[in-house]
């Protein structure tokens, strides 16, 4: 993958994750239990995730300003699957099952079909 292309990745998924500039990193004093609580409902919802994407992003295109493609490269692919995390973490069960299934015969019925 050329520098371009994982410039515009990672630039596309910063677009995307600006909402997570402004979520908390996670972190909380032991024994705050309140906050514990927080950090994990952060976490199964996915926005921990969605706030690794943005960061792992950012790095990706600092690493591509300093010329370093390997480093970028490997941010994209970081980015990208905790990208498809937080997805997959939204997605109902339901969705993914009708993925499995083909989509429905289309057109006009036959007038002059035969009974039988």
């Amino acid at each position: 993958m050329n520098d371009d292309l994982i410039r515009s990745r990672l630039t596309n998924l910063l677009e995307k994750t600006a909402s997570a500039e402004n979520l908390s990193g996670g972190g909380y004093w032991v024994g705050d239990k309140a906050e514990e609580r927080r950090v994990l409902d952060d976490w199964k919802t996915g926005r921990l995730s969605w706030k690794m994407v943005r960061r792992a992003a950012k790095l990706g295109l600092e690493a591509l300003d300093n010329g370093d493609h390997e480093a970028a490269l490997e941010f994209a692919w970081m980015s990208t699957s905790y990208y498809i995390e937080v997805l997959e973490n939204r997605v109902r069960p339901s969705d993914l099952a009708e993925l499995g299934r083909p989509a429905k015969k289309r057109g006009l019925k036959p007038k002059n079909k035969l009974p039988g």
